[in-house]
């Protein structure tokens, strides 16, 4: 009887912790569990990536999941998206991250961007973007949206150069975007950021 009990308590314990876990609920969120392949992660990403430090303990952190989810969900495969909680890392790892090491509890959630930017591809380095915006998913997108790559596709604005594109690489199928103004479209930047080298954006060059 005895052992019976000890073994539903345990079972219901476990169940607790479970439940208290953040963002397991999708999969459009990758749970960070070693700084050293999140920071390669991002080093080699051509994509807008953003990862939230939070912690386990904090409440902000909990209010804070659904609209997080919400907006990787609405946003999976414009952006990557990362959550990290640095309750669970040992000392050693919040050296990896200073967020980790020196926030308190209250200070989280605390959400970085992550911006790949470049002038030549061997350049390539990463910018970050601390977020102070609203916990809402309309602030997110107004955030996001700055900081979009936008190094990896070739702005056309002649017919020279308009020429000088499709002939480069005859091999390689390419893809114009038309358009009226500077203002590409999101997914157009996420599949140039996927498909390096084969974008170009022909900017009323026939008027």
């Amino acid at each position: 009887m005895t052992l019976t009990y000890l073994f539903i308590s345990l079972f219901l314990c476990l169940l607790a912790l479970k439940s208290n876990a953040l963002f397991e609920r999708t999969k459009a969120i990758t749970r960070v569990i070693s700084p050293i392949i999140a920071i390669n992660q991002f080093k080699n990403s051509n994509y807008l990536s953003l990862l939230l430090f939070y912690s386990s303990l904090s409440q902000k952190s909990r209010d804070f999941e659904d609209d997080y989810i919400a907006f990787a969900e609405e946003k999976k495969g414009l952006y990557k998206f990362y959550a990290l909680d640095c309750e669970a890392l040992q000392d050693t790892d919040k050296q990896v991250f200073s967020v980790c090491h020196e926030a308190s509890t209250d200070d989280f959630p605390i959400l970085v961007a992550f911006e790949p930017y470049f002038e030549t591809p061997e350049d390539k380095r990463m910018i970050d973007h601390i977020y102070t915006g609203g916990a809402d998913v309309e602030s997110l997108r107004e955030f996001t949206e700055r900081f979009m790559p936008d190094k990896f596709y070739k702005p056309i604005f002649d017919r020279g150069e308009l020429q000088a594109f499709t002939d480069d690489s005859e091999t390689v199928n390419k893809i114009l975007l038309f358009i009226e103004d500077n203002n590409v479209p999101p997914i157009f930047k996420a599949l140039t950021s996927e498909f390096y080298g084969v974008f170009g954006v022909h900017l009323n060059i026939f008027e």
